[in-house]
């Protein structure tokens, strides 16, 4: 549906953070990955089992003024910074083997 390339700098490039570190902008999932802070793991453990990509759907389906191309565009969009940054952050924090199926998230 949408180029791979162009996605994947979308999703692990862009948008970077207003949090710095080192005086640098940070990349969301690479600051989710390191594991490093309590604080932050215990936030995706909490957050991320409550994420229902259904409702989202549903509700970019109901914003008016949007094209049917701009819909499927952020539906696929967020549907994949969830699969490909928040769900790896949460098995990580929930110490979850990688490739095994999150018993608590369903996926």
């Amino acid at each position: 549906m949408f180029a791979t390339d162009a996605l994947h700098s979308r999703i692990y490039q862009y948008p970077t953070s207003v949090i710095k570190q080192n005086n640098r902008k940070i990349n969301y999932r690479d600051f989710l990955m390191t594991g490093e802070y309590d604080g932050c793991n215990e936030a995706v453990k909490r957050i991320v089992p409550r994420i229902n990509m259904d409702k989202i759907g549903a509700f970019i389906d109901e914003v008016p003024y949007l094209s049917e191309l701009q819909r499927k565009f952020y539906k696929h969009y967020i549907k994949a910074r969830y699969d490909l940054i928040l769900v790896p952050t949460f098995d990580l924090a929930v110490n979850l083997e990688p490739g095994k199926t999150n018993p608590i998230i369903g996926i």
